[in-house]
């Protein structure tokens, strides 16, 4: 009888201890989109680990740039830059040439000349995010996916986590049971969300490491191990750097 008393008594201090030991997130949490002087670079990796695509979305003052360089094409690596004016309302498209170089046109293919500007000003039209202060959410959606609700505007896609919790009438605390503590990336304190092997809940499988000052995440992986990481979080970006905009700095 003394040993089984001694048994339970271990027993109940290990589950007390990992009780004890589980972090607990307080929260809140909100959902802000950088508008200026920004610039985020991310892969995308697939279930192997293996990065398949590399993207920048990036803005100083009135102009948003967006590259992707997508590396598993047939054709082999395709590298594609988008440059949206908001102050002169043109839109540009290009890449690097087959010379080396980077090229940009006006539309989708148009030479930057005078008389071409009508494609340019249509390309802005239909392709760049309205307003301004949208592109992260526009050109990597996935970083929104977390916090996004579209109860304001049924026209955005739907978001996967804090929209599902709103409609479940779930409060932001209930976000604690996955809660997994801290982990830096980027030199930010993320806040590390775990939802795998817990989609009965409604909330998606996929393992988040969200920034707490902006709400985007800077990391997800789903079950299969494929997903996407930020690897530069820069929100004071006030001057070009050529692996952002090469075209700036050739001769």
């Amino acid at each position: 009888m003394k040993r089984i008393t001694i048994l339970l008594a271990a027993l109940c201090f290990a589950v007390g201890a990992a009780a004890q030991e589980k972090p607990h997130w307080t929260g809140p949490y909100e959902l802000h989109l950088p508008e200026d002087c920004y610039r985020i670079s991310l892969r995308t990796f697939n279930s192997q680990g293996h990065t398949v695509t590399k993207e920048t979305v990036a803005r100083i003052d009135n102009v948003v740039v967006h590259n992707t360089l997508f590396l598993d094409g047939e054709d082999g690596p395709q590298d594609v830059h988008e440059r949206y004016d908001y102050k002169t309302q043109l839109g540009y498209s290009g890449g690097l040439g087959a010379d080396g170089y980077y090229h940009l046109y006006f539309g989708d293919g148009a030479a930057l000349l005078p008389e071409n500007e009508d494609d340019g000003r249509d390309w802005f039209e239909a392709y760049a995010p309205e307003p301004s202060g949208v592109a992260v959410s526009h050109f990597v959606t996935a970083m929104c996916d977390f916090g996004r609700d579209n109860q304001a505007d049924p026209d955005m896609e739907p978001g996967i986590v804090l929209q599902r919790m709103r409609q479940l009438g779930r409060a932001q605390s209930f976000l604690d049971r996955f809660y997994a503590g801290e982990e830096t990336l980027c030199g930010i304190k993320c806040w590390v969300f775990d939802f795998r092997g817990k989609s009965s809940y409604g909330l998606g499988d996929s393992c988040w490491w969200i920034d707490p000052h902006t709400g985007l995440a800077l990391r997800r992986e789903d079950p299969d191990g494929s997903g996407f990481a930020v690897e530069v979080f820069n929100l004071a970006y006030t001057l070009w750097t050529k692996d952002v905009r090469p075209e700036l700095f050739q001769d």
